[in-house]
């Protein structure tokens, strides 16, 4: 059992003869301390007495007490604190009393996860004070979204005709380094950003570039993670990258329904440019060669670095045991793994099992024998050479595949996204996307032979065609849908590939069996987060004023730097 400190304390506060005597082995009883008998051989080192025992007793009770009482001083905080206490406590109130908090300061929580509602609660009077300003609206869709937002203002991206005898304000407020002498050109006059001008001038190139953080027009963004700040150059020239964040143009008034194309100059608009989420193919992921890998590992039963962590040790999984490699990476991002390789020959013994996490398998991958357990991957190929009915092949959680080709054997899928080819004689699939239609034989028409797909989405197959080798086929579909998935990019590889987009049909993105997304990216919440962005905006947005979500991938890309 562990020592108590306050034990400790307690000890050492009592006077020197009363632990000598209770020392196990010490001075006899009565004795002055040093004149008893000596200590008796054999005594087990650590040992105490029995009045030691009983403050241990008390200091235990006294430990949990003072733990109950911090506790409850980190609850009466809300917001994250990056600090642990020495027991490895969070510095802040626990989850579950977020939704007390936010009824003493009247917010109705819509975030879908912890992160968000605490934000939530903890700027819950700073929102309020600068309710329906750009600021504000910038802070709330970071907060509750989770991810770089730019806000522009509709009313400012609307043409408006000119009046002669307008004031301008100085070109410094707006950034500009050396103001425009007044007996400059007309052609030179005609660069003040504060003009009015609704033609871009086909001189000059409008797009933000990279400034000192001391210049009083500069704004902070955060590109690709780093915080970066920058000013807008030419806002009255041609734009470089229309429809993004760094477009500033005017146009005239767009009466449409506005989506993430159509509808957002008006003045009754907020445009919300949002980074779009990378998914398991982010750009900068880190990659290693296969052959890397297992010259790391080498014959070891345990191996962790700053990259990847691999085991080799025996596991129960659905009741047998079974010899496990698990290999998982330690990357923030996805590891990219490169080159081909084949699975089996890496454990010895009948039942061998690969257990693969956050990774992102760049080549084919085949299964020679056992079984793969996936949690978080992304495959390009994944070929199975396994042939039995003894349980699933290919075991896979919030994965995202390109092809999966399992002829012969059973996979199970839940929380996946299949986006080129889905091969399967036995499938059972849960909360799943499968852009193709699943086919139980390579090269043929049939479905699989047997299995379940359940709250997924699939495309329409006629029930004439519902057939394996000339007969009907056993697998069942139940709560499941045929929209069409839109993605923000449906190539495998690429940033955002399987990611929902959040004009996908309702169907998809509330079709899972718990309410959220179905796909590989359930348990990211992409869409339970831009919906809360939309309520939370609704609240603090002036009367009349729709937030429109545009996808900007120039959010993920710095801007160059000003000359």
């Amino acid at each position: 059992m562990s020592r108590s400190s306050l034990a400790e304390q307690l000890y050492q506060l009592l006077p020197a003869v009363y632990r000598e005597r209770d020392r196990p082995g010490g001075a006899s009883r009565g004795a002055p301390p040093g004149e008893g008998d000596p200590p008796e051989a054999g005594t087990e080192p650590g040992a105490v007495g029995d009045l030691e025992a009983l403050l241990q007793v008390y200091g235990r009770f006294l430990d949990r007490w003072r733990n109950t009482l911090d506790q409850r001083y980190y609850d009466n905080f809300p917001d994250r604190d990056p600090r642990r206490d020495a027991l490895g406590r969070e510095r802040n109130c626990q989850p579950w009393l977020l939704p007390y908090l936010a009824r003493l300061v009247d917010v109705d929580l819509v975030s879908p996860d912890t992160e968000g509602q605490r934000e939530e609660v903890t700027h819950a009077v700073a929102w309020r004070q600068r309710k329906g300003t750009r600021a504000a609206t910038e802070a709330i869709a970071e907060a509750v979204g989770r991810m770089e937002t730019e806000v522009q203002e509709g009313w400012q991206r609307v043409a408006r005709t000119p009046r002669i005898g307008d004031p301008l304000l100085p070109e410094a407020h707006y950034g500009v380094a050396e103001p425009i002498p007044g007996a400059a050109s007309p052609a030179l006059r005609a660069r003040h950003p504060g003009l009015p001008t609704a033609t871009p001038d086909l001189r000059y190139a409008s797009r933000p570039l990279r400034t000192r953080p001391g210049d009083p027009a500069a704004r902070r963004t955060h590109y690709a993670g780093e915080p970066q700040h920058w000013v807008q150059a030419n806002p009255g020239g041609v734009p470089c990258f229309p429809g993004s964040h760094q477009d500033v143009s005017r146009r005239t008034p767009d009466l449409r329904t506005p989506d993430e194309r159509r509808g957002h100059y008006h003045p009754r608009r907020a445009l919300l440019y949002l980074a779009p989420p990378e998914g398991l193919c982010h750009p900068d992921a880190p990659g290693l060669h296969w052959e890397t890998v297992w010259e790391r590992v080498g014959s070891r039963d345990h191996y962790r670095d700053e990259e990847i962590e691999c085991h080799r040790r025996p596991v129960n999984w659905r009741g047998e045991t079974w010899t496990c490699l698990h290999l998982r990476a330690r990357t923030a991002r996805p590891l990219r793994l490169v080159g081909r390789e084949q699975l089996g020959a890496q454990l010895d013994g009948e039942r061998v099992l690969f257990r693969f996490e956050h990774l992102w398998f760049d080549n084919r991958l085949t299964l020679e024998r056992g079984r793969l357990v996936l949690q978080g991957c992304a495959l390009r190929h994944l070929e199975v050479a396994t042939v039995g009915d003894e349980g699933p092949a290919v075991v896979a959680r919030g994965c995202l595949f390109n092809r999966l080709a399992a002829p012969g054997a059973s996979a199970e899928l839940e929380y996946c996204t299949v986006l080129d080819q889905l091969l399967a004689t036995r499938l059972w699939m849960s909360d799943s996307i499968s852009v193709p239609v699943p086919r139980g034989r390579p090269g043929g028409a049939d479905l699989p032979a047997t299995g379940c797909i359940r709250y997924s989405r699939l495309p329409h197959v006629p029930e004439a065609q519902w057939q394996y080798q000339g007969e009907p086929s056993a697998l069942r579909l139940a709560y499941s849908t045929h929209r069409q998935a839109v993605f923000l990019d449906h190539r495998f590889g690429e940033p955002g590939a399987g990611v929902l987009h959040w004009h996908c049909p309702e169907a998809i993105t509330r079709g899972a069996e718990d309410g959220g997304e179905m796909g590989a990216y359930h348990d990211a919440r992409h869409q339970l987060r831009w919906q809360a962005v939309r309520d939370k905006l609704s609240h603090y947005l002036p009367l009349g004023i729709e937030a429109v979500l545009i996808p900007d991938p120039r959010l993920q890309c710095p801007p160059p730097y000003r000359a």
